[in-house]
């Protein structure tokens, strides 16, 4: 997919990369050098830089890196979305729309040698070209994903700034610099397969009565064809399509919740600390898995944990629901049933205490620079909290805030 050149500038740069690496102690696999398939480590350990115990600590060669820059090597740098704010709201902003957990890597080449060789990533990957150009060959098709690369050339060409591709788990591909300096993203995502919603289900029998007996070994063959045909039946009676959508549901739930930190108020106990003018923003990729409304209240689970709100706070999770920064005047003023504005604080704070929410500190980037996905920054969120449950809840009494 083509775009505007200067279509990345705000993502990720040359200036940021240098910035990084000098202030970063990144030791491998987090950053490599690359060419032709051999990793090297442009890492010294000059003799005055020891710790008391003797310990060795690894520095950055300047002189070594030039070196091995200019003989074509790439620089690697994995995690990016856990040191560049602007990274790590693009991939956030992905986790959202596509319900599955995204990191990005950072390539920087400038010779005209391969760095890895032809080869296949175990995850749907976007290559994002964010200055300069790279050759890019994809083979296939092969569905085996075997050790040896197809023969077939599925497509050819250069990426350029402000290109972007897909390409699916899987996909052969081998790529070149064009000896001009490039800087590229590769934007990783692992979607859940057949594979691991039976490892899901295995999960969800394992405490049955029937899968805790001793296989029957030595029973005759009548009596052992029964035990597997019960075996079966217990499993295929959870292959439905709601036990897919739960599934699904409980896969989103367990994708990791990025870390934001808001010190010194992360620490405070007084609940009349939290300003007005405090930004709160829903916590984790996805709305929590199962939300049942009623008169009286709202339940909801996250990873496994039940909590429960009184009803008027459903006002308040409906404005967080839509993943936007909102500030804690404005969710108050949404609170308008509350009993007292005291007890509307509360419950701003309870949902902060349950990891519903958390705090924004004052700079920090959330909103993304860029986006590959269509109707991103939340828009394909859900607007309601009504979600069909198959079992009832016990409806809680009066406004109070209740645990489960």
């Amino acid at each position: 997919m083509s775009g505007l050149r200067d279509r990345f500038r705000n993502l990720v740069s040359w200036d940021a990369l240098n910035s990084i690496l000098e202030t970063h102690l990144l030791e491998p696999p987090r950053f490599r050098l690359v060419k032709d398939g051999v990793v090297s480590d442009p890492r010294t350990t000059p003799d005055h830089l020891h710790e008391r115990r003797g310990e060795r600590m690894p520095w950055l060669d300047p002189a070594e890196l030039q070196r091995q820059l200019r003989e074509g090597a790439t620089i690697a740098v994995n995690g990016m979305d856990e040191m560049h704010p602007p990274v790590r709201a693009l991939c956030e902003d992905l986790t959202r729309n596509l319900k599955c957990h995204f990191q990005a890597n950072l390539f920087a080449s400038f010779g005209s040698s391969a760095s890895f060789g032809a080869h296949w990533d175990g995850h749907d990957v976007f290559i994002v070209q964010v200055a300069g150009r790279k050759h890019w060959t994809l083979f296939g098709p092969n569905s085996s994903h075997g050790d040896r690369c197809p023969e077939e050339v599925a497509w050819d060409g250069l990426l350029e700034s402000g290109d972007v591709l897909y390409m699916p788990r899987g996909t052969w591909h081998d790529v070149r610099a064009v000896n001009e300096p490039s800087l590229h993203l590769t934007i990783g995502g692992i979607n859940r397969t057949g594979a691991h919603f039976m490892d899901w289900l295995i999960r969800q029998v394992r405490d049955e009565p029937l899968f805790r007996q001793d296989l029957p070994r030595f029973q005759s063959v009548e009596m052992r064809r029964a035990h597997v045909e019960a075996l079966a039946s217990t499993v295929l009676a959870r292959v439905t399509l709601a036990g897919l959508d739960q599934f699904l549901r409980d896969q989103v739930a367990r994708i990791p919740q990025r870390t934001y930190l808001s010190m010194p108020d992360l620490a405070r106990t007084d609940r009349a600390s939290l300003p007005d003018n405090s930004k709160i923003r829903l916590s984790g990729p996805a709305l929590p898995d199962v939300i049942d409304e009623h008169p009286n209240g709202v339940d909801v689970q996250r990873a496994g944990a039940r909590r429960r709100y009184p009803y008027w706070m459903i006002p308040v999770l409906r404005l967080l629901w839509d993943g936007k920064v909102h500030s804690v005047r404005n969710l108050l003023s949404a609170a308008v049933e509350a009993p007292s504005l005291e007890l509307a604080r509360e419950g701003i704070r309870i949902l902060l205490d349950d990891g519903i929410a958390h705090l924004i500190r004052s700079g920090t980037s959330l909103e993304p620079t860029a986006s590959l996905v269509e109707g991103s920054s939340g828009d394909a969120r859900a607007n309601s909290l009504n979600v069909e449950l198959d079992g009832g809840w016990n409806e809680p009494a009066g406004g109070g805030f209740g645990r489960r």
